[in-house]
């Protein structure tokens, strides 16, 4: 059923309608010719502000085109709705109306607007303010960039349905407040937004979504499309009432969304259902590594822990912190160099009786933790006074009989992960300044010592600058940074072996380290020896065996093991 309101006349058969669905709190009446339709407010609101006193055009619109209690047609529908944009005449992205908005899409329309410096300036635009009048963008201390932040933070940018809607649609326009403006010409202004000087993180992380949405259009009108496994890597942060449709609302436009065990479900099944359905079908894709990179039980809610196999991460949620994303510390991952990738779904040696689903993995089983420190990689000085401690004791209880100058090495390499790189400052001379910090943070406070607890880049005082010479707090900070980055809240690790490291907090003495086939980092596991049936904990960081060296210890050898 097609919704007909009075608008402005438009070519094509119909438009279609994409809003922010909004809290469900307060159900409108409409009136049509078939009878009373209820919708949502959020929908009521769009309706009213899009129709016209004159002239008519047709409406799709989701909520009322899709019968939205018959599970079954929203399955058909789902495959159809890419070719439903596709085939609108236009897509009219309402996304409602405040000040703040309305005055941050005015300065993107001049921004724009001053790209055309051939062209008339638009009579119903503003000229531009004088404080930026020779620059192509307001200056970074404008206060318009928080109202330009709070368009872009809009729900309407992140709702799972979106994307599909926004890629597939040949056309967009934006409605929001006084304005009514295409896509691309918001798109023209953020290219040149996003050019040197750089705003705060905070500000450009609010138009990412936008950002990802206008680079998968232009994609789109190649005819070029990615996997699912990737839409749901770039989309992790889009937010829906049902945590399954965030598989569902990627399907139309994932160069794979046909595939079988794709087949969106609703009813009584349970989304742990849907998760394994597409988790075994990416495995048989052959992304079993992938998924393996981001799954393990350390730092799941309880909940997650005794429901989803511990194999299977949760693709609706951002990814969690791991080693993978630390290659701009100039050093690339390859622990399972040399042993073969075989990845398979299986039922186990017991699964018939308990149900449970299981990967069967090829792989070696090199190592066992022994000790765990007690304390955990913090956030402050106080913590690192004790974590580095514990660290200084364990690595020289391990390796009392090496020498001084490996036992340096280790305590200096192993907390951060191994990384090479911190630009023209060496690692030797940041943990040097590092530790002497945390001496002084015995007699004195954080706030006394100045010592930085955020996540802010690094950037030198004016008198560092001014002299070349960098202070002891601000060598210290890169080390302290590195211990921040993905890593934080991990533990100090030693094994069987006499290997050193660092995991995921939840690890405990007992556990076993391995390497499988495909993976770039070690996993921690914790299981039964006996029917080779483990649960994976988390990836880690072992010293020495991040290149491939385990599968070369002469009692180690390649073989399969189930994870559940």
């Amino acid at each position: 059923m097609l919704l007909t309101v009075p608008s402005i006349k438009d070519g094509g058969n119909f438009r279609a309608l994409s809003y922010e669905w909004g809290e469900r709190k307060k159900e409108r009446e409409i009136f049509t010719e078939s009878g009373v339709l209820k919708i949502w407010g959020s929908l009521h609101k769009a309706i009213l502000t899009l129709r016209g006193k004159q002239n008519a055009a047709v409406f799709w619109i989701d909520a009322i085109c899709i019968n939205q209690i018959d599970d079954s047609e929203k399955i058909q529908q789902i495959r159809l709705l890419p070719q439903i944009f596709q085939q609108a005449s236009r897509t009219i992205a309402f996304l409602g109306s405040d000040r703040r908005s309305d005055d941050a899409i005015e300065t993107l329309l001049q921004i724009r607007a001053k790209l055309d410096k051939s062209e008339e300036w638009p009579k119903e635009l503003k000229k531009v303010p004088e404080s930026w009048q020779h620059e192509s963008k307001p200056r970074l201390e404008d206060p318009i960039w928080q109202d330009i932040k709070v368009l872009f933070d809009r729900t309407w940018f992140r709702r799972a349905w979106i994307v599909q809607e926004a890629v597939a649609s040949l056309t967009v326009t934006f409605v929001c407040g006084k304005w009514i403006v295409d896509w691309e010409d918001i798109h023209l202004a953020m290219e040149i937004v996003q050019q040197k000087p750089h705003l705060p993180n905070d500000i450009t992380a609010s138009w990412a979504p936008f950002s990802t949405l206008s680079s998968l259009r232009e994609l789109e009108t190649r005819q070029r499309r990615f996997s699912l496994f990737t839409l749901l890597d770039k989309f992790h942060y889009m937010q829906s009432t049902l945590k399954r449709d965030h598989f569902f609302a990627l399907l139309g436009l994932a160069s794979d969304g046909d595939e079988d065990g794709f087949s969106p479900r609703y009813g009584s099944i349970p989304f742990v259902s849907i998760a394994v359905q597409y988790g075994e079908t990416f495995v048989k894709q052959g992304k079993g590594a992938h998924l393996l990179r981001r799954a393990g039980i350390a730092g799941r809610s309880d909940t997650a822990r005794t429901r989803f196999p511990s194999w299977l991460p949760d693709l609706t949620a951002r990814p969690r912190d791991r080693l993978l994303d630390l290659h701009d510390r100039g050093i690339i991952f390859n622990a399972s160099k040399g042993v073969k990738e075989d990845i398979n779904t299986s039922k186990g040696v017991r699964g018939d009786i308990f149900g449970r689903d299981f990967l069967e993995v090829n792989g070696c089983i090199f190592d066992d933790i022994i000790e765990v420190s007690k304390t955990s990689n913090g956030q402050g000085p106080k913590q690192w006074v004790k974590y580095f401690a514990e660290i200084d004791d364990m690595i020289n209880a391990l390796h009392s009989e090496s020498l001084p100058e490996y036992r340096h090495d280790l305590k200096v390499q192993v907390p951060i992960a191994g990384a090479l790189s911190l630009g023209e400052l060496s690692i030797e001379d940041s943990y040097t300044a590092f530790r002497q910090s945390l001496k002084k943070a015995r007699f004195k406070s954080a706030k006394q010592l100045n010592l930085r607890t955020s996540r802010a880049p690094i950037s030198k005082t004016s008198s560092s600058i001014q002299t070349g010479v960098m202070t002891m707090q601000e060598k210290g900070r890169q080390y302290e940074e590195l211990l921040k980055t993905n890593i934080a809240g991990w533990r100090f690790i030693t094994t069987k072996r006499k290997h050193c490291g660092i995991a995921p907090n939840g690890v405990r003495v007992g556990d076993v380290i391995s390497v499988i086939g495909g993976c770039d980092v070690p996993f921690v596991m914790r299981g039964s020896r006996k029917f080779m049936e483990f649960r994976l904990i988390a990836g880690c960081y072992v010293h020495g065996m991040m290149k491939g060296e385990a599968s070369k210890f002469p009692d180690v050898n390649e073989t399969y093991f189930l994870i559940d």
